[in-house]
């Protein structure tokens, strides 16, 4: 982190009078957005990898339900909604899955449900405690702890609930609460198993066991990077909590505060290079963050007379959710960094990266990340054209080409909440508006339509059911560029395809493109003009007659002459 100013603004919460500050180097801290409102006890807030959705507990109805909402303060959704007890919700780092821990039917069990609030699904159905569920980055694995025998061990669970449960640890100890890298592989825990609580690292599958600290004080609440590289852990080991770090490895411990004061829950940045977590550094608790490898000062997040506390921060630490109040009135917040960088990863593909169209409506798909401020809005063009308006950000956007069949060129530019522009996106396509023409295949009485798109002159299409070959010739200006779209019936031929020009093998996926649609086998071919014979060849085409089939034929000819023998003989009275 870099050095700060304080920059002071009181927000009333009710009663409760919150200042807000914070310069961090050249991003400055925003005043704090309050999500919730409704003098209920809103907690355990849990901030999803990509800063867009946080989901918390509440009892604003009398008892705790889950809920979701956009980190902005809009679309709040109530997941849960019974006489029971549902908490400790876990989420996706594309906050699309949550898993939670409830007593629905008399016992605690896990469920997942889509942050939409469909797809609810009940993962264990047992007289067990199954509780602390957390749930990968990638929202396909959940981590919970259960009691089977007496002692509580760590089980993973498929979030799809598909397979049976698979048991992590086996120590004969209690275990607390968990915490699972991004993809599921790794599990950082704590354990009483020395008798005092220790953090532990272990694989998924239950092999590579670590034991990262090792004393007599109470090791707590550990905290795994999303590449599962660092565990960030609070300590009571010198007599007060402190925040400690260490690779999941067992090396690199590094104390990051050191003080008489309380330094407790910390929740640690996709890369493991950035901390949050809340102390009582003046006089009552606080969020603060910090890097990892000690270097900067502790920045402090919120300033206020009341509990700040619980703090989730975002992947890529540009957000964090806490909750913050008093007794049993405590609201949801979350903190922003000011985002000076721009959108990144940004995408732009026309028709699902097709190479021609022969229409000048298309539709893009597009995409662009930035964990800051989100990206709120794009600006389209056509090559040569002005920039459009700028519009909302969609992932997908139906668009008009320019006229004219040649190729085309367009292009996104992104722009995100603080106004940042990203560099822009551009895909192109070949627009070829020329008629389709059919050409009928006649074998055996049946005409078979082989259907061709091209910008070039196509004469002399023949098929050879012996050869299994499709050949035909294409001719246009020397130096410019052709192509033939052609749609073979799969009746006509199938199986593994090899295209020829001029007795030259094609390579797929560069000098042509093959689908299938299920009844036409499809090729996009390319070359530079001039006269080209084209050939085609499948491993299987329309049956030939076998010798057997000859055999039955000649069977069922010879008996109908016999019959025919015996009725005309029959007339005559021989």
């Amino acid at each position: 982190m870099k050095k700060f100013s304080l920059i002071f603004t009181l927000v009333l919460l009710g009663s409760i009078v919150s200042s807000f500050f914070l310069t961090v180097g050249y991003c400055d801290w925003r005043t704090p957005t309050q999500l919730t409102s409704n003098s209920a006890d809103n907690s355990s807030p849990a901030i999803s990898g990509d800063g867009t959705k946080v989901v918390y507990q509440s009892n604003v109805d009398g008892d705790q339900e889950i809920f979701v909402i956009d980190s902005d303060g809009t679309n709040l959704t109530q997941l849960t909604n019974n006489a029971a007890t549902d908490r400790n919700p876990s989420i996706s780092n594309d906050g699309t899955k949550i898993a939670f821990e409830s007593n629905v039917d008399g016992d605690w069990d896990i469920f997942v449900i889509n942050s939409d609030g469909t797809g609810l699904t009940q993962l264990t159905s047992n007289t067990l405690a199954d509780a602390y569920p957390a749930i990968s980055g990638d929202g396909t694995k959940i981590v919970k702890r259960s009691n089977v025998g007496g002692t509580n061990e760590l089980y993973m669970v498929n979030s799809d609930g598909s397979g049976s449960p698979t048991k992590i640890t086996s120590n004969q100890a209690t275990v607390w609460i968990s915490s699972i890298s991004g993809d599921g592989t790794k599990i950082a825990y704590i354990s009483d198993v020395d008798g005092d609580r220790e953090v532990f690292v272990i694989n998924s599958d239950g092999s590579g066991l670590t034991q990262l600290t090792s004393n007599t004080a109470d090791d707590n609440v550990p905290a795994i990077s999303n590449d599962g590289t660092k565990v960030a852990f609070e300590s009571i080991v010198d007599g007060d909590w402190d925040i400690f770090v260490i690779n999941s490895d067992g090396t690199g411990l590094t104390q990051l505060t050191n003080n008489d004061l309380i330094n407790r829950a910390p929740s640690i940045s996709y890369d493991g290079s950035e901390i949050a977590y809340y102390s009582n550094a003046d006089g009552d608790h606080e969020i603060f963050v910090m890097n990892t490898d000690g270097s900067g000062s502790p920045i402090k997040l919120s300033e206020n007379i009341v509990t700040d506390a619980d703090p989730s921060i975002n992947g890529y630490g540009q957000k964090v959710a806490y909750m913050s109040g008093e007794g049993n009135v405590n609201e949801i917040f979350v903190v922003t960094q000011e985002d000076p960088s721009p959108p990144f990863d940004q995408m732009l593909s026309i028709n699902d990266g097709a190479a021609t169209t022969d229409s000048v409506s298309v539709t893009l798909t597009l995409s662009a990340t930035d964990p800051g401020s989100g990206v709120i809005e794009m600006r389209l063009a056509n090559e040569g054209e002005p920039w459009s308006d700028w519009m909302r950000y969609d992932t997908s956007k139906s668009w008009t080409l320019t006229s004219g069949d040649e190729e085309k060129r367009v292009w996104v530019e992104f722009r995100n909440g603080d106004g940042v522009v990203s560099t822009p996106a551009t895909d192109t396509i070949m627009l070829d508006t020329t008629p389709a023409v059919n050409h009928d295949i006649v074998y055996d009485q049946v005409t078979y339509v082989v259907q061709t798109r091209s910008n070039s002159t196509l004469t002399d299409m023949t098929f050879s059911q012996g050869e299994k070959l499709l050949q035909f010739s294409v001719d246009g200006a020397t130096g410019t560029a052709g192509f033939c779209d052609i749609a073979i019936p799969a009746e006509l031929m199938s199986g593994t395809f090899s295209i020829f020009i001029d007795d030259v093998p094609l390579v797929e996926n560069m000098d042509y493109t093959q689908t299938v649609n299920g009844t036409h086998y499809q090729f996009s071919i390319t070359y530079d003009h001039s006269t080209h014979t084209i050939e085609i060849f499948s491993t299987n085409v329309i049956p030939e007659l076998t010798s057997l089939m000859l055999i039955s034929t000649f069977v069922i000819a010879t008996a109908v002459i016999l019959t025919y023998e015996r009725k005309k003989s029959n007339k005559t009275g021989f």
